[in-house]
C-alpha cells in the first residue's frame, strides 16, 4: 500500500514538471519575440493639456526595466524583456506627434501574458522660453518612488499572446498631459509639477520574427 501511495505522487511530481509551464500558458520549447516601442499622445488632444503645452518643452523619463507576467499572475514567473542600470531615455515631448522610439526587442517563451510593467528610475522636464520655478530654475528632476519599484502596469487592451516564430509589436503611450500636471503661481510662474505615471497601450501589430 505504501508503495503504491509513494508511486502516486511520484507520478503527480513528474506530471506537474512536464505539464506546469503549459499550464502557466507558456511553452518552454518555443520562443516567440516582443518588441516594446515608446509614442506620446499629442498633448493638444487632452482637454487639460494647453498648460502643458505651453509650459513644457520637454518631458523626459528613464526606462530602467522592463518585464512581462504570465497569465497565472504568479510574480515568481516574470519574464524580463529589457533592463539596464544607466536605462533609457526618452523625451516625450519630441514623441508627441506620432513618432515612435524602440525601447526593447527580446525572445520570450511563447504563451500569453496578461501584464507588461515598467520601471522608471525617474522624470526631468524643462520649462519652455518664458517660464520657470519659483526659485528661477527652469528644470527639475521629479522622483518616482513606486515606479521604481514594482514598475508601473501598462493598462492593456487585452492579455498579450506570443506566438512561436511570430513578432508582437507593442506602442506603449505615455500620455504627456495625463503624466505631468502643471500648476501655475502666475502667467509665467510655474508653482509645481506633479508626475503621475501613467502608461497605456496604444497599438499593437503582429508579423513574422525577425
Amino acid at each position: 500500500m505504501k508503495m503504491k501511495v509513494v508511486l502516486g505522487i511520484g507520478l503527480l511530481v513528474v506530471t506537474y514538471l512536464a505539464f506546469g509551464c503549459q499550464d502557466q500558458g507558456l511553452d518552454a520549447s518555443s520562443m516567440g519575440q516582443i518588441e516594446t516601442m515608446v509614442t506620446g499622445t499629442p498633448v493638444s488632444s487632452s482637454p487639460f493639456g494647453s498648460m502643458t503645452e505651453r509650459a513644457l518643452t520637454g518631458a523626459e523619463v528613464t526606462v530602467t526595466r522592463v518585464f512581462l507576467v504570465p497569465a497565472s499572475g504568479f510574480s515568481a514567473e516574470e519574464v524580463e524583456i529589457f533592463s539596464s542600470s544607466a536605462g533609457k531615455t526618452f523625451d516625450l515631448m519630441s514623441l508627441a506627434n506620432g513618432l515612435q522610439a524602440e525601447l526593447a526587442q527580446a525572445n520570450v517563451p511563447a504563451g500569453g501574458y496578461d501584464q507588461v510593467r515598467v520601471v522608471l528610475s525617474g522624470a526631468r522636464v524643462t520649462l519652455a522660453d518664458g517660464f520657470s520655478f519659483p526659485d528661477g530654475s527652469t528644470t527639475q528632476v521629479l522622483g518616482t518612488p513606486s515606479a521604481e519599484q514594482s514598475g508601473i502596469k501598462v493598462l492593456l487592451r487585452r492579455d498579450v499572446d506570443v506566438h512561436e516564430n511570430a513578432l508582437t509589436t507593442l506602442v506603449l503611450d505615455f500620455d504627456v498631459a495625463q503624466n505631468f500636471t502643471v500648476q501655475m503661481d502666475s502667467d509665467t510662474v510655474v508653482r509645481r509639477i506633479s508626475f503621475t505615471p501613467v502608461i497605456q497601450e496604444f497599438r499593437r501589430d503582429m508579423g513574422p520574427a525577425t
